[in-house]
């Protein structure tokens, strides 16, 4: 009989058993998948960021004066610097939701140089004032071309009184290095100041976005940005762009101390039922595992066969749960996203992710199954044939 056979066999001898047993650890899979993926955005929203790069906020969140351009370009270290605004808008649907920043193109795609858009998509903005740049997947989405003109709800009143603002798409632009970037829009922010319905509310920006020639003084320059409004009527806070996707994330919780928890637990709570299944296993046909010895099965033979039972039990349930955490989590990516756009993600398990779940089922079966394939290895026939099944 062949080694399939005889997995098979003892497989079905217990239906409920095996059956139960993938089940659980099915379960477990699904875990490890999960909170791995979720894991890796936490991860990964650190690594996206740009050593480059620095942000610089106002402390008290009430914007800072066009004014500061200027003294934080003459600041020594600091190569570029753009500037940003926020117009929270949707499209038709308020779950159809558009975040546009209004900036300097040049500027800003000139710092944000991994944001590929065309020469020509740039100097339409620049020179359309009602000019819209969106991702291509956001295009793609809504149904978009260049030349369309769309209304959009956004959260300021425009100069008519309402909150519809028009604008006209000029181009598209891309992210290679970031499949999961949130999606916004780009426009001009002199058409943010003309259509605004508050022409008296001066136009103040939420964010100065600064390039460094040497990341390595990162720190130093942000300090000597935030010592130039020290005593101004908006104190500054600068932080390197890595500390302020690590600031964001941190407002969620230490996540990945839970997550590892979790996943400890739950290995060892799938070691102990592996291993006391194999045991039972073993226990229950002492005499037949004899049998098979008498033969002519080698005892390394024996000690094969039973962590192969315990491997097709191991990586079925690995399978199933893997496959389950893949279903599971394009719906815990999109949450995610919505808690916060650092956190946004693929919604997909990464391959690495997936072959550390089948390395995981191995070195499970390897460690579950090695005392009771050890015990059937060393088995005495004599004595074991004396032992009913």
């Amino acid at each position: 009989m062949s080694f399939w056979t005889l997995i098979r066999a003892e497989l079905w001898r217990r239906p409920e058993r095996t059956i139960f047993t993938m089940v659980s650890l099915a379960v477990g899979f699904l875990l490890f998948g999960l909170l791995q993926s979720v894991n890796n955005a936490f991860g990964a929203a650190e690594a996206r960021s740009h050593g480059d790069r620095l942000i610089v906020s106002e402390r008290f969140g009430h914007g800072m004066p066009l004014a500061y351009l200027s003294q934080i370009e003459a600041v020594t270290g600091v190569t570029q610097v753009a500037l940003s605004s926020i117009l929270p808008t949707f499209y038709r649907d308020p779950k159809q939701s558009v975040l546009i920043l209004p900036t300097s193109p040049r500027r800003f795609f000139s710092v944000f140089d991994e944001y590929k858009i065309s020469a020509t998509a740039l100097e339409r903005l620049i020179h359309t004032q009602s000019g819209l740049v969106v991702f291509d997947r956001v295009a793609k989405r809504f149904g978009w071309r260049v030349g369309d003109r769309v209304n959009l709800i956004a959260s300021v009143p425009a100069r008519d009184g309402s909150n519809n603002w028009t604008f006209d798409i000029v181009g598209t632009m891309t992210n290679s290095s970031n499949s999961a970037q949130v999606a916004f829009a780009v426009m001009n922010d002199s058409y943010m100041e003309a259509n605004k319905a508050n022409t008296a509310d001066p136009n103040k920006y939420v964010y100065f976005f600064v390039k460094i020639a040497d990341p390595r003084r990162a720190v130093s320059i942000a300090r000597s940005i935030d010592r130039l409004f020290v005593n101004s009527a908006a104190p500054t806070q600068t932080q390197p762009e890595s500390a302020w996707a690590a600031s964001a994330v941190a407002l969620i919780g230490d996540v990945k101390w839970l997550t590892d928890s979790i996943m400890i637990a739950v290995f060892v709570a799938m070691l102990f039922l592996t291993a006391n299944v194999m045991m039972e296993s073993v226990r229950e046909r002492t005499s037949e595992l004899a049998v098979l010895k008498t033969f002519g099965y080698s005892d390394f033979a024996v000690l094969v066969l039973i962590e192969l039972e315990a491997l097709a039990v191991c990586l079925s349930g690995a399978i199933v749960g893997l496959a389950l955490a893949e279903v599971a989590f394009h719906f815990v990516g999109r949450a995610m996203a919505r808690i916060n756009d650092w956190l946004t993600t693929t919604n997909t398990l990464s391959v690495g992710i997936i072959l550390a779940g089948v390395g995981f089922a191995v070195a499970l079966t390897l460690i579950a199954a090695a005392i009771p394939a050890w015990r059937a290895k060393q088995l005495d026939i004599v004595d074991a044939l004396r032992v009913r099944a």
